[in-house]
């Protein structure tokens, strides 16, 4: 069995299936040369998995991006820490402002 997911430390190598999938998830266990056993996820021993490369400008789909706003929407709404840390951030800015004021 050949790791073809690029990213693997044990990618291009081949090993010798120790144990086979035994889960839904299909990971299967090998041994390598030094008999070392670990267990790969089956999509990484498929060929397909060569399709993932580094590229040097992002892309991002536009649904994926309209998922992360929509995330980031939601932690906000939901994170009273951050409000108060801001009204104190507001406070204390006013606090300063005033004690400038004061002082001229």
């Amino acid at each position: 069995m050949t790791v073809h997911y690029s990213f693997h430390p044990l990618s291009g190598r081949e090993l010798r299936v120790f144990v086979p999938a035994r889960t839904p998830d299909g990971a299967v266990t090998v041994e390598d040369t030094n008999e070392t056993r670990l267990k790969i996820p089956h999509w990484m021993i498929t060929p397909s998995a060569t399709r993932f490369e580094l590229s040097d400008s992002p892309t991002l789909g536009v649904q994926a991006l309209l998922g992360l706003a929509e995330l980031y929407e939601l932690l906000c709404n939901e994170c009273p820490v951050s409000d108060t840390h801001a009204q104190e951030e507001l406070s204390h800015a006013a606090t300063l402002a005033d004690r400038g004021g004061g002082r001229k």
